[in-house]
């Protein structure tokens, strides 16, 4: 080995080992506060947890807190009366005698960037109603063309998504359709979801 190399080889094996040691013991290193967060991730408002380890998120990256809910809204329905609920672009009236007595009716959002609900009543069996009940997706607010929307059911037996009969009102930017029953529902583009994207 040439005498010119030693140098070289050995600022190589020294950056080798500051490498290996990482910057945990550098002055510039990381200083934990006594909860385990990394200084500075407060000002990104954002940890997430790698197998039981607070990390710090990158600024402006926005991490959902671990078991953050879906989005939901519940209220106490008189059938013989009916009623309303609405949460961000779907809404559900409930006809007078749509069922018979008072029921807990649920609407939630699994996920805010889809026009999709899932709809609940307790007990279940009232779960077939009397007279339709209207469920709107309001898919201009949603900043979806309604023009060619469609509302689909899923159906359980098969976990496969089904057209329904759905009203569209262009000026509105309003589609709706009414529901012998609750389940999942969505509101998709036909054109989009027949050519399968």
């Amino acid at each position: 080995m040439h005498l010119r190399n030693r140098p070289i080889l050995a600022a190589a094996a020294a950056l080798g080992l500051l490498t290996a040691s990482g910057c945990g013991e550098l002055p510039t290193a990381p200083r934990l506060d006594p909860g385990g967060v990394t200084a500075g991730s407060a000002a990104s408002g954002a940890l997430t947890s790698v197998e039981g380890v607070e990390v710090a998120a990158p600024v402006g990256t926005p991490v959902p807190p671990a078991g953050t809910p879906d989005l939901t809204t519940s209220a106490g329905v008189n059938g013989e009366t009916g009623g309303s609920l609405r949460l961000e672009a779907v809404s559900l009236d409930v006809p007078p005698d749509a069922f018979a007595g008072t029921a807990q009716i649920s609407v939630t959002i699994p996920d805010s960037t889809k026009l999709e609900v899932h709809l609940e009543i307790t007990p279940a069996s009232k779960n077939h109603f009397d007279v339709p009940v209207r469920l709107t997706f309001d898919a201009a607010a949603a900043g979806r063309d309604p023009r060619a929307m469609v509302i689909r059911w899923r159906n359980p037996a098969d976990n496969q998504w089904v057209d329904i009969p759905t009203t569209v009102d262009p000026q509105s930017g309003l589609v709706w359709a009414d529901l012998p029953h609750f389940s999942d529902y969505q509101c998709v583009s036909e054109v989009r979801g027949r050519a399968g994207w």
